[in-house]
């Protein structure tokens, strides 16, 4: 398949920091070592709708923070890095646990569970994303080991009409629905 202008489809991030080469290796990145663009994003996602940009990530300055991202905070706690401006994240290993592609469908699996600093409190973070034509379905896994309340975060530079379900995203002649159960 070739992107068009009219194209659908999404990007999902969910990775090491310092990227796959260190893990493949089973290296860890030096105490006090920049890991570049870490940015505490894992589990997060973009979406484009018949060649627009629907779900996006937001603006942010130069402090890295989780909120900034399609992603999941914890209450108000963000992932390794979280409003730090250059953050120094080794020794985490969230991962990219299955993708393929069938019959023109995709399904990738991300776990995030070590994305976030608090092990005291976070037992599983995981995303499913299952995409078919423009149909974007998302599932999240979330279990914690006590009281504690998950914040979906999502992002978008389009109009947003609230529905009884969800919400409507509206960017230029493309509409969106959006939906949570």
């Amino acid at each position: 398949n070739r992107w068009a202008v009219d194209s659908s489809g999404f990007i999902a991030k969910c990775g090491p920091w310092g990227g796959h080469k260190i893990a493949e290796q089973g290296l860890t990145v030096p105490e006090g070592t920049s890991t570049s663009h870490a940015d505490p994003d894992n589990m997060s996602f973009f979406y484009y709708c018949r060649g627009k940009e629907i779900i996006s990530d937001a603006d942010y300055e130069m402090r890295k923070s989780t909120a900034s991202h399609n992603t999941i905070m914890l209450e108000e706690h963000g992932q390794h890095g979280h409003c730090i401006m250059w953050p120094e994240l080794w020794n985490y290993w969230p991962s990219m646990l299955e993708m393929r592609r069938d019959a023109g469908w995709t399904y990738a699996a991300c776990d995030g569970t070590d994305a976030y600093p608090g092990s005291s409190t976070l037992k599983l973070a995981r995303r499913h994303f299952i995409f078919r034509d423009e149909v974007l379905v998302i599932a999240d896994e979330l279990e914690s080991f006590g009281h504690l309340y998950f914040r979906n975060l999502l992002h978008t530079y389009g109009r947003v009409r609230l529905t009884e379900t969800g919400a409507v995203i509206t960017c230029g002649k493309v509409a969106a629905a959006w939906r949570l159960q």
